[in-house]
């Protein structure tokens, strides 16, 4: 299953770095219920298997804020660690009881009121049809200088480095055998904000070609890089029963 969260801002506005306002809530209500969960999540640079998205009614953009319809605005999240989801489940139902409106830029706030969940699909397909939610990035780190490159759909060494996130996240959950492929149907590319950086990425409609136990992995958690911070979230649009969507494996390989 997915949570749903509604929140209630003040003003009807947001800044546009908002993914950092929303992980500065997520620690500050998990700290309030669970504070050991809390250190073990951010005292360390774990890899986190959860994602969200936000869903922000009719924005539109105003300098370094987005202007809304209305004061409510929506956020998705998930993860394929069962335990952690409850409990973040848990922090957030206090978090509503607590009723605390949570200070942001802008002489503004917002306060969650409201906490549901949705229910996700089983996967049994090889291959499916994705629409992302939040954008996808892909991160490629050059040695040489020790700098990051964020790549979108059409940069020439996508594939290659998508394999190589996705690859890595994948061996942090014991599962091996990671291929994958991504292909773009109605693909699009922008640029997202988050932390005070900004990084080019993709969104739209893709085709995910993996085992079902990797899709679903990925499904839950996020796919590419700074997944907890609010990117690669996606929904499926269908399964796709293929039998060209068949993939062969080599026994031991770890990508």
């Amino acid at each position: 299953m997915r949570l749903e969260l509604k929140f209630l801002l003040k003003n009807a506005e947001i800044e546009t770095d908002y993914r950092a306002s929303i992980m500065s809530f997520f620690k500050y209500a998990l700290e309030k219920k669970y504070s050991l969960l809390y250190k073990e999540l951010y005292d360390s640079n774990n890899v986190k298997p959860f994602s969200f998205s936000v869903f922000l009614p009719d924005a539109k953009i105003d300098g370094h804020r987005y202007i809304l319809s209305g004061n409510i605005f929506s956020v998705k999240f998930s993860s394929s660690d069962t335990a952690l989801l409850f409990s973040f489940y848990n922090a957030m139902t206090n978090a509503v009881s607590l009723g605390y409106d949570y200070e942001l830029p802008f002489e503004n706030s917002l306060r969650l009121i409201k906490v549901s969940y949705s229910n996700t699909q089983k996967i049994a397909s090889q291959k499916v049809l994705i629409k992302f939610l939040s954008p996808l990035l892909v991160r490629a780190h050059e040695k040489e200088g020790n700098k990051d490159r964020y790549l979108d759909y059409t940069s020439e060494d996508f594939g290659e480095r998508l394999q190589d996130v996705v690859g890595f996240y994948l061996k942090t959950r014991g599962i091996k055998n990671g291929k994958i492929t991504l292909k773009p149907i109605e693909a699009k590319r922008t640029v997202a904000v988050c932390m005070k950086l900004k990084f080019n990425c993709s969104y739209g409609e893709f085709e995910l070609t993996a085992r079902p136990d990797i899709i679903e992995e990925l499904y839950l958690a996020g796919v590419g890089s700074r997944r907890s911070e609010g990117f690669g979230l996606f929904d499926i649009k269908c399964q796709i029963d293929d039998e060209s969507a068949d993939i062969e494996f080599t026994e031991g390989a770890d990508v």
